[in-house]
């Protein structure tokens, strides 16, 4: 069972409004050029991936925003850990969404645009300050058979 598209924008939004005071919208086209993907895996009655797909860029801002700080003068360490925060903001209300009991993992940050799903879900496009960013929900191939 996939959270439908509706709880995934819901929680995202929610996540944005309250974490970072920043709006985001619906986009209808996705980002283009370097990307930065934190992922978290759920693991339990249900398996997946919840991944957040940004521009460094937006990323930046995002740190910059929720440390209150000019963007300048948030580091590499601080737009890491801020935007694996947030995706882990983010797969812990999926996951309290989805059938129990599960565990989520510790976030990865990689360079690259989210990994090709191997199973159904969904990639949702958001606006934030006119720059894009996606959130995916991707059950994995393990889970399929059930």
């Amino acid at each position: 069972m996939l959270p439908d598209e509706e709880i995934v924008c819901e929680l995202t939004r929610l996540v944005w409004r309250t974490m970072l005071g920043l709006d985001a919208s619906d986009r209808a086209e996705p980002a283009e050029g370097d990307e930065l993907t934190t992922s978290v895996d759920i693991s339990g009655a249900w398996v997946g991936t919840v991944s957040i797909t940004c521009s460094p860029a937006l990323a930046k801002h995002l740190a910059a925003t929720m440390l209150a700080c000019p963007q300048d003068d948030a580091t590499a360490a601080d737009v890491r850990d801020v935007i694996a925060e947030l995706t882990n903001v983010v797969g812990g209300n999926m996951k309290g969404v989805l059938p129990g009991p599960s565990k989520l993992s510790i976030p990865r940050v990689e360079r690259g645009s989210a990994p090709s799903a191997t199973g159904k879900g969904s990639r949702h496009w958001f606006d934030c300050d006119g720059q894009a960013f996606s959130v995916s929900v991707f059950e994995t191939s393990e889970q399929q058979g059930r």
